[in-house]
């Protein structure tokens, strides 16, 4: 009888462990991943550490490391490939972080974006070609990570375009340098003290001196990018086109990128997504080309009593219509423009949390969009970006 019982309970705990084991792999196990970039090249991509010896850190004291250092990530045009790389795992963790903070649910439940796989072939050869390529410098969000845009670097570096991801030290989630030091962001620190009394003005002060900082790692960058050409290496000399230099960003990103078009006359074009107009910009001039794009739902624009509000952004496009563009997506929320919407499509679990949370990023007041009408947002993304630098940098 003894037995029995024993072969019982092995048999039940057997069938209870499978019901489980199918149930997570039916519900985590990721069912989609990355789309493959549509250009006539495949993506290879590289990194670099580099120190700008012109320029103190403002956000840290360190003797030893005085000076700003940027985490660069080169996006550009190889042969086509079918290689796929794991999706960056800094990227994934403060991801999943996030997720579960707003959802009061554990991280595990968001394990399948551990799998997720991006196209691009590490330090893979430079795509022959009989033109120089265009120059477009992506920054990145508020306490986010530039990997967080790979769809966008991947997109244009399929279509021909050298891509330079930019990760800004204190801003970025995290960032890694090759001697293993790694500098956590301030963002959410800063954020944390701005609700003691008194401390608000000072978090939109520091808020702000992030934009001209970061904005100056764009410039720094170009710096790198001229050294580079005029050392002579075959890489850089022959198909680098520093005459075509453009700069995308998404959400701070945005403002960051806007502000740097206007200030570094090197910089030909700029493409701001969903990031709002800051101090000198709301009322600087526009003499460049620039294209803005923004959400009809964003939650970027909305204020507390659900009132619209872009009023800076209107007031510039009609004092520039020749050169400050104006794109507005029907329905969109602020994580479309970035790589979230891949995130929401990864697991049966991620699509079923993405209809019934605002993972999206929608204002309060407007209503959830289903997949198809995000896939249908981001294709008309995808066309404006790529329409707009193939008319400004082409």
């Amino acid at each position: 009888m003894q037995m029995k019982t024993k072969k019982l309970i092995i048999i039940s705990t057997m069938l209870l462990v499978g019901l489980f084991g199918g149930a997570w792999f039916f519900l985590f196990y990721p069912i989609n991943q990355f789309p493959k970039p549509l250009g006539p090249y495949g993506v290879g991509t590289t990194q670099y550490h580099w120190i700008d010896e012109k320029r103190q850190e403002p956000n840290a004291f360190d003797v030893q490391h005085p000076n700003r250092e940027l985490m660069v990530y080169i996006f550009y045009p190889t042969y086509k490939h079918d290689y796929q790389e794991p999706y960056n795992q800094d990227q994934v963790v403060g991801y999943k972080v996030v997720l579960s903070y707003a959802s009061k649910l554990p991280t595990w439940m968001f394990s399948g974006l551990d799998f997720l796989k991006v196209h691009e072939y590490p330090n893979a050869p430079l795509a022959a070609t009989n033109k120089k390529l265009p120059v477009i410098i992506v920054s990145h969000g508020w306490g986010a990570l530039v990997h967080g845009w790979t769809w966008f670097c991947e997109v244009l570096a399929s279509h021909g375009y050298f891509v330079v991801g930019i990760n800004h030290p204190y801003v970025a989630q995290v960032t890694h340098y090759p001697d293993g030091r790694a500098i956590e962001t301030l963002v959410f620190k800063r954020a944390a003290e701005r609700k003691q009394e008194g401390e608000a003005q000072q978090y939109r002060t520091w808020k702000e001196n992030q934009v001209e900082v970061c904005a100056q790692d764009i410039s720094s960058a170009i710096n790198k990018l001229e050294e580079f050409v005029t050392q002579g290496s075959m890489f850089w000399s022959k198909y680098i086109d520093l005459n075509r230099i453009g700069v995308m960003g998404g959400s701070f990103g945005g403002t960051t990128a806007m502000r740097a078009y206007r200030k570094d006359s090197r910089i030909k074009s700029c493409v701001d997504m969903d990031g709002c107009l800051r101090g000198e910009d709301v009322s600087a001039e526009f003499t460049k080309q620039c294209l803005m794009i923004i959400g009809s739902a964003s939650n970027q624009w909305f204020d507390e009593q659900g009132e619209k509000d872009l009023a800076a952004i209107k007031v510039q496009h009609e004092r520039y219509p020749n050169t400050f563009h104006l794109a507005v997506i029907d329905g969109a929320g602020h994580g479309v423009f970035s790589d979230i919407p891949f995130y929401a499509q990864t697991t049966l679990f991620l699509q079923l949390f993405a209809r019934s949370s605002n993972f999206y990023q929608t204002a309060p007041q407007q209503k959830q969009v289903s997949h198809g009408a995000i896939t249908h947002m981001l294709a008309i993304l995808e066309s404006q970006v790529l329409g707009f630098f193939n008319r400004t940098l082409g």
